[in-house]
């Protein structure tokens, strides 16, 4: 059986895989060590099977934030982290929207 810190070591590996350019481990094992136990699940047998649960906090889905937000599949996961940890806060940020940079700026 795998132990936690295996576990987390193997998520930050494959994380940083598709999303180098995004995150960097320090950042990963902070998030993770305080990730809520439910979504940890989810995010394992994301990275696992690539399956994608179907989850739910406050009406949001990983789906649904990475369709309407732009969000990649680890970002949704840790949104809805946040919405767990601070449902009023993170809803009321998620329906101002947020800012999209043009890649071709620099």
């Amino acid at each position: 059986m795998i132990n936690e810190k295996d576990l987390m070591e193997k998520m930050v590996s494959q994380i940083i895989k598709r999303y180098s350019d995004i995150y960097n481990s320090e950042f990963l094992f902070d998030k993770l060590r305080n990730l809520h136990p439910d979504l940890l699940g989810v995010l394992s047998i994301f990275l696992e099977a690539g399956h994608l649960d179907t989850y739910e906090v406050e009406g949001f889905t990983p789906q649904r934030l990475m369709d309407e937000h732009g969000m990649n599949t680890t970002a949704a996961i840790f949104t809805l982290d946040w919405l767990l940890r601070e449902p009023e806060r993170a809803k009321e940020s998620l329906t101002r929207g947020h800012d999209s940079l043009n890649s071709s700026l620099g």
